[in-house]
């Protein structure tokens, strides 16, 4: 009897209830599988991680979701039992910050890559964009330059725009700028690094759809650090360094003596050719009589380049309550450059406060303040800053330490000392930036908020310049007519973004995210640009001096409309959709065409949440992903819709008189360039994440490219801008976090991503004719662009030897005037002769087969070791230096290989250089573009390598690190340059026509530092 009663009261059944909630943030946890062991009977837990089922005493309850540690708990004589799950999946339940809002990264259905922070910790780069490289597959970040204060050139997936702007949109807090990173003066500078919390790139369109316009060329989003709560943390972060000039990639230029042999050679060669004699010492100039005696002469790049200092101080204090949270930083960065009288300094303000003024209501305030100054904006050109062309024989300076001013030696280009140039020229700029970003939520009922937010970006800029009358020009000796310039700009951009987000969970397992806003922000600049000539003297170097100012004033704005809607829909963990759409109304287009609309849609199917998977725990995540959606471009020119006036003079009673004329046709039709793309993803997680891997599939069409189209010559214009064209992208990434080795001791972790993009013109304007585009010194395209070819390959003579007798010449093909020893092209057209454009061809592909980036992360004890190395492979790169440094006319500086040209059949050379005899045709043929110029640029490049130490936890410092860091360490590869320079000077034009084109860079040092980071 007696155990007829235990036995009853153990099967009697109760109701259980509780809460789940997740172990390390204390979040409610909904959707989690509730099940009694050994049965079908189960329940989910709801939006507040609340369950209620049937259980007996004698029954254990399982508690399970994924990305956490199952629990088994046994009922026994409870009525209630809350459980706090474990993580079990740290990258599942990373919190990605995606376009308006956050989700975990089980959950997200698009294209997102998550920037891994503390890789990029403690990097020695003055803007968050230059942090970027190597982190993220289909991310391609070119160092182009190491201008102070400059930026990388940043693609996602690719070439995504033609007419307008390829930069991808960054969106700090919320707040899309409208400036974005430029090579040679970053407005990203202005947000400094140690504040970024996080940072996402959102890559294929069901991603960026929600910023709808803007997306098209992928979206950065930066998030700031907040406060916490608790007591007061104050942190210091320093760091000291200096700037090195690698000896890789400079250029490699005659000597004295070798210059001096060069022009006794040249002279020699000329007179046995012209005169048909041998020449004597009387026909040579007596300086270059004695070659040897020179010795090395001057190295001018050696002399306009330094080891430079470089120094950060950044000190934050963040805390709270539950309900305030304030963070509050200052930065202090000084960059000199590692070429003479540069250099970028930077002062950085952020507070950050948020409080809860009731349960429902929460404000918040980020301001963030800053300054910036750069001195000496040169572009590290070596042509128009003169060291790469000026003779080496003449010294930088007198005997008596003052400044040799002018540099020529017998028949070369007399130039301005480079040294006197950089260091007497003012060209100095500052950059004062606000952006504030304010914002109120308001719970309305559960589930349901209301969010606005109110975001304003001032810039406030100035560039002054004076070239004083000491310096001379080419062929004019000092002293010169001073002259000086100033420019002021101001620009004022505000948002306001209004949002109703409603969550929404059932027990059932379906939990649905919906959001919809309205936005408006508009862009004022006004500009002023002033230059004055005829300066008396060099005393006063404010306009006020001049005695003729020209320049004049302009206004410009902009705004832009919109609306917007996303529904996140999930069943279960396993079934996933997100629909997007948002409409923009923009001012930069057309009436007949301002709006557009961009809708987007994605679905996922986590395979490892399936039954059938239980039996399979090699997989912690199994998840395919697939959307397709629709994004846009708008970065043109305010006004090019609209037929631009001009001023004009006209006859008017036999005199002149003021007027107007229209000098540009317009488009009322001008609208988006339009970007349609599918996007297939795979997500795999292996044994508890020790091995994850992300894979995407996509293709992407640019459609309705702003063009310049040619159209009938009736109209009285040659072209307007129109939407014409279609350039198709497809590629492949593969991204791969591995924890290779855990180990009490012991860590070794990689993070490695490889990306495969091919574009391929579609339609071209309204005839498909091909696009001409560059300029090479010659005044040749350097770039064409024709259907079925990628976008801009590279175009020029195809280079085919060297003359090496008269027979040879007479065989042809040849040029009018040719003679043995020069440069053989290829006859492209088969008319028998050699001819500029007619025997053009692609000689060329500017983009690589692949790009890489690898990060591994060693830990042992106390101590950290971090490697950054990232790589590409197969694109090509015009080395268009050549038309200075490959002037054989003898004008400028050379390379040393021109010593290896061919004088004779009996001296015939390397087979590269042709002779310096013969009409000036073929001495100019050799510096224009050509295959013989056109480079393989494979590299791998070791980005950054740094060892840090953990000090022991003392007293009042709660931690203590100190790091030694090298920057652009190690550079692998056999082009002649930097490989990752673009032609960011604008010689020839710039942008998405002009790829793969080298005229030499501002150089990129290797950059040495010992640094601190303290936590009190």
């Amino acid at each position: 009897m007696i155990l007829l009663c235990i036995s009853s009261i153990s099967y009697a059944q109760k109701t259980i209830t509780g809460q789940l909630t997740d172990a390390a943030t204390g979040a409610v946890l909904p959707s989690v599988t509730v099940g009694v062991k050994g049965s079908n009977k189960g329940a989910f837990t709801d939006a507040g991680g609340r369950y209620s089922l049937q259980a007996a005493a004698t029954d254990s309850l399982v508690f399970s979701m994924i990305g956490f540690v199952t629990q088994t708990v046994l009922v026994g004589n409870r009525d209630k039992v809350n459980i706090q799950l474990e993580s079990s999946n740290k990258v599942l339940n990373q919190v990605v910050v995606v376009g308006y809002g956050t989700q975990q990264k089980k959950d997200v259905t698009g294209s997102v890559g998550i920037v891994p922070m503390k890789n990029i910790k403690d990097l020695p780069v003055a803007g968050i964009d230059q942090a970027l490289s190597g982190q993220i597959a289909g991310i391609q970040v070119n160092t182009s330059n190491g201008i102070p204060g400059g930026g990388p050139q940043v693609q996602v997936r690719g070439i995504g725009a033609v007419g307008a702007g390829s930069q991808p949109l960054y969106v700090v807090d919320g707040f899309p700028l409208s400036t974005t990173s430029v090579e040679v003066s970053n407005p990203m500078n202005a947000i400094n690094p140690a504040d970024i919390e996080s940072m996402a790139v959102l890559k294929d369109a069901s991603a960026t759809a929600i910023y709808g316009s803007r997306g098209a060329n992928g979206v950065v989003l930066i998030t700031t650090k907040r406060g916490s709560s608790g007591k007061p943390t104050v942190q210091i972060s320093a760091s000291t360094g200096w700037q090195v000039v690698p000896q890789k990639g400079r250029p490699d230029l005659m000597n004295g003596q070798e210059f001096a042999q060069f022009w006794k050679e040249l002279t020699e060669d000329k007179i046995r050719f012209e005169e048909h004699r041998e020449p004597t010492d009387a026909d040579i100039p007596e300086i270059y009589r004695n070659p040897a005696a020179i010795g090395k002469g001057t190295d001018w790049f050696e002399e306009v380049t330094r080891v430079a200092p470089m120094h950060e101080v950044n000190v934050s204090v963040s805390g709270g309550s539950d309900k305030t949270r304030t963070y509050i930083s200052a930065g202090y960065l000084n960059q000199d450059g590692v070429m003479i009288n540069t250099g970028y300094k930077r002062y950085s303000v952020r507070a950050n406060v948020e409080t809860m003024l009731s349960d429902k209501i929460k404000v918040g305030v980020n301001v963030a303040p800053s300054f910036a100054t750069k001195t000496g904006s040169i572009r590290g050109e070596g042509r128009d800053e003169v060291f790469g062309i000026a003779s080496p024989i003449e010294p930088a300076y007198l005997p008596d330490g003052s400044y040799n001013a002018f540099i020529q030696s017998p028949g070369t280009f007399g130039l301005p000392n480079p040294v006197m140039l950089l260091n007497e020229t003012v060209n100095n700029a500052q950059n004062n930036r606000l952006i504030i970003n304010g914002f109120g939520e308001y719970e309305i009922i559960k589930g349901l908020k209301f969010k606005s937010t109110f975001n304003v970006d001032w810039q406030s800029a100035k560039a002054e310049y004076f070239r004083p009358s000491t310096l001379g020009g080419v062929n004019t000796a000092p002293p010169s007519i001073p002259s000086g310039s100033v420019g002021n700009a101001n620009i004022m951009n505000w948002l306001n973004e209004n949002t109703l987000t409603y969550n929404w969970a059932a027990a059932s397992g379906h939990n649905v995210t919906a959001l919809l806003g309205y936005t408006v922000q508009q862009q004022k600049e006004t500009y002023a640009n002033f230059t004055g000539t005829n300066f008396p003297d060099d005393d006063i170097k404010t306009l006020n001096a001049a005695a003729t100012l020209t320049g004049g004033t302009d206004k410009l704005e902009w705004a832009l409309l919109s609306y917007l809607a996303r529904v996140n829909y999930a069943y279960k963990d396993r079934y996933l959709v997100t629909a997007t759409i948002r409409s923009d109304g923009s001012s930069r287009f057309g009436a007949n065409n301002r709006w557009g609309t961009f809708p987007s849609l994605a679905v996922g199917w986590r395979i490892s949440q399936e039954h059938f998977m239980l039996n399979a725990p090699v997989f912690s995540d199994l998840k395919i992903r697939a959307s397709y959606g629709f994004t846009g471009n708008f970065n043109i020119g305010n006004y090019s819709y609209m037929s631009n006036i001009g001023t004009a003079d006209y006859v008017l009673g036999g005199a002149l008189a003021g007027g107007r004329v229209m000098n540009a046709f317009g488009n009322p039709n001008l609208g988006w360039e339009k970007m349609r793309e599918l996007n297939v993803g795979l997500d795999v997680g292996l044994w508890k994440d020790r091995l994850y891997i992300t894979a995407d599939f996509y293709k992407r069409n640019t459609e309705d490219l702003l063009l310049q189209t040619e159209i009938p010559a009736s109209s009285g214009f040659v072209s307007v801008t129109e939407n014409r064209g279609d350039l198709e992208n497809k590629g492949f990434e593969i991204g791969i976090s591995s924890r290779n080795i855990e180990t009490r001791l012991f860590s070794w972790n990689t993070n490695f991503n490889i990306a495969f993009n091919r574009n391929k013109v579609l339609a071209l304007g309204r005839t498909n004719d091909p696009i001409y585009s560059g300029n090479s010194s010659e005044g040749n395209p350097t770039n064409i662009t024709v259907i079925g070819r990628p976008l801009a390959m590279l175009y020029g003579y195809v280079f085919d030897g060297i003359y090496q007798n008269q027979a040879e010449v007479e065989r042809g093909p040849a040029f009018p005037g040719a003679i043995p020893g020069n440069i053989r092209y290829k006859d492209i057209n088969g008319d028998g002769q050699i001819t500029p454009r007619q025997d053009f061809d692609i000689i060329g592909n500017p983009y690589p087969d692949f790009t890489w980036g690898m990060t591994n992360t060693l830990t042992y004890g106390s101590f950290d070791l971090r490697v950054l190395v990232v790589g590409s492979m197969g694109a090509d790169r015009l080395h268009a230096t050549n038309d200075y440094n490959g002037n054989i006319d003898g004008v400028f500086n050379v390379r040393k290989e021109i010593k290896d040209r061919w004088r004779s059949e009996s001296q015939p050379g390397n087979g590269r250089i042709p002779t310096t005899n013969g009409t000036g045709r073929g001495r100019v043929m050799y510096r224009d573009v050509s295959s013989l110029t056109v480079e393989k640029n494979d590299y791998a490049w070791i980005k950054n390598i740094t060892l840090g130490y953990t000090i022991p936890k003392k007293g009042f410092i709660s931690s203590a690190r100190i790091y030694a860091s090298i920057q652009n360490a190690f550079l692998f590869t056999r082009y002649s340059g930097n490989p990752e320079v673009s032609n960011y000077l604008g010689k020839g034009g710039s942008g998405a026509l002009v790829p793969g084109i080298d005229y030499s860079n501002y150089p990129v040092p290797r950059i040495f530092s010992l640094g601190t980071n303290l936590t009190f």
